[in-house]
């Protein structure tokens, strides 16, 4: 059993410093902070202007589309630099699966534009 248990001695001493490290450094953070409350921290700092209406109220699609476009060709592009160097010793099958992979995304990208989603008046 002792044996079984001297394999987890060194993750037992990385946590315990770990844990030491934490609380070390938040017991430091709230020894030095002054706890005053001034206007600047208790501004809206993301968008610049201050929160209205409730946060519940219904967004319009055009935000999620955007966002799904984004992934999409995002992924796109993490997808197709490391085809560069895959198409050098790439079978003629996979020339067909790759023209077939582009072709869908300008599919989606064509199907975007027509249906006038990329405007936003």
């Amino acid at each position: 059993m002792s044996i079984i248990l001297a394999e987890y001695k060194m993750m037992l001493i990385f946590a315990v410093i770990a844990l030491a490290l934490a609380l070390a450094l938040v017991s430091i953070a709230v020894i030095l902070s002054t706890g005053e409350v001034y206007p600047e921290k208790l501004s809206a700092y993301e968008c610049g202007f201050n929160p209205f209406g409730d946060a519940r109220q219904e967004f319009d699609v055009r935000f999620y589309t955007t966002a799904i476009l984004f992934v999409i060709f995002d992924v796109e592009v993490a997808l197709l630099l490391p085809l560069s160097d895959f198409l050098r010793i790439a079978l003629p099958c996979d020339f067909i699966s790759v023209f077939g992979f582009i072709t869908l995304l300008f599919i989606a990208l064509w199907y975007e534009m027509y249906c006038d989603t990329l405007n936003w008046e």
